[in-house]
């Protein structure tokens, strides 16, 4: 009996020992993998403090290539389309005959108004010469006043039937006239929005035409330097696809501020002759505004673009904070900066595309 109790005893202890070592390896098996979802490595990244510098009188800023002239040419009569005499990429010469509609029917209505003029210039006549006789018998008191009065107002009948025969007619031409449609301007063809046979209505779209011999290059400037420019001032352009260099002139310089830009628009004449200039294409104006300013400025290595919106990593206690800004005016290495950091922000200049909101970042001296 003894001997009974005494091995159950050490049984207890065994299995005991056992769960004791099953518990303490099950937490040591826990730890490390804690620890590795709580650990992320930190990317190491190079900074800049943000500081105001001096700007020079090399102002460059991006533009946008724009026609100087365009126009949409549009229908002025209903009918169908006949001919159409020019496509998409077409040059164009002004008074150029682009689309010609049926006029079938209206030369006939024109042919029928010729005869109602002839007519009614035969009765207009005709009732000239009676009214005439009709005052020479009324004089010798062979025909009454009342006779005389009815074949007066007969010939100012006749006189009202030719003059709206007329008009008639000069309606026709006109409408004869604006069956064939022509081009205002010398230019391009960059939309043709009709196909023969087609039926169109006034003022049914039918073409666009750009002139691009000579363009605009739009832009915007900061108030920091608007008063610092001037209508008139040349400008030196330069084609951001081909590196080209054109001279252009300020041509207008709009007084009031772009809302959404908070920036003055400005447009820069370009003489275009060879027609590389497109629309749409991007180009950098550079000029001198006689003047250096200390200004907000961030390096141009900070900036990512994203969804045509220029954002930047600020060092926020070792951790990346992705951050909205706008920007300004130019230097070469650097960016005027309008809105979303303040003097000593820490940014990063190297390493950023290698970020996102929230990374743990080193910062290498």
């Amino acid at each position: 009996m003894k001997l009974k109790n005494i091995s159950i005893f050490i049984l207890i202890i065994v299995i005991s020992f056992s769960f004791a070592s099953c518990t303490k390896n099950d937490e040591k098996d826990a730890i490390p993998k804690e620890i590795s979802t709580s650990t992320k490595e930190a990317i190491h990244v190079k900074t800049e403090k943000i500081a105001y510098k001096d700007f020079n009188t090399n102002l460059s800023i991006t533009s946008v290539v724009v026609p100087k002239d365009s126009a949409y040419i549009s229908s002025k009569s209903s009918g169908i389309v006949k001919d159409i005499y020019f496509d998409v990429g077409s040059n164009i010469k002004v008074n150029d005959e682009l689309i010609k509609l049926d006029d079938e029917n209206l030369i006939v209505q024109k042919n029928k108004i010729l005869l109602s003029i002839k007519i009614a210039r035969f009765n207009l006549e005709n009732n000239k010469k009676d009214l005439n006789d009709y005052k020479a018998l009324y004089e010798k008191g062979a025909v009454t006043k009342k006779n005389l009065q009815a074949l007066e107002n007969k010939y100012k009948a006749s006189e009202f039937s030719l003059e709206s025969a007329k008009y008639d007619f000069d309606s026709l031409q006109l409408a004869i006239k604006n069956t064939s449609i022509k081009s205002p301007i010398d230019g391009i063809v960059t939309e043709k929005n009709i196909a023969s046979g087609e039926s169109i209505n006034p003022g049914t779209r039918c073409f666009k035409i750009i002139d691009i011999s000579s363009v605009y290059s739009s832009a915007g400037v900061s108030e920091s330097f608007i008063n610092n420019i001037k209508k008139g001032q040349e400008v030196k352009v330069t084609s951001a696809d081909t590196g080209k260099v054109y001279s252009g002139v300020i041509a207008s310089i709009n007084p009031e501020m772009n809302p959404l830009t908070k920036k003055y628009d400005i447009k820069v004449l370009i003489d275009n002759s060879d027609l590389n200039l497109k629309p749409g294409m991007s180009t950098v104006l550079s000029f001198d505004v006689n003047k250096t300013l200390k200004v907000l400025s961030v390096n141009k290595l900070s900036l990512i673009l994203i969804d045509s919106k220029n954002y930047v990593f600020i060092n926020d206690n070792g951790t990346a904070k992705k951050t909205e800004i706008t920007i300004g005016n130019s230097t070469d290495n650097y960016y005027e900066v309008l809105s979303g950091l303040n003097a000593n922000s820490e940014v990063v200049t190297s390493g950023s595309g290698l970020l996102k909101d929230g990374d743990l970042i080193v910062v290498e001296k």
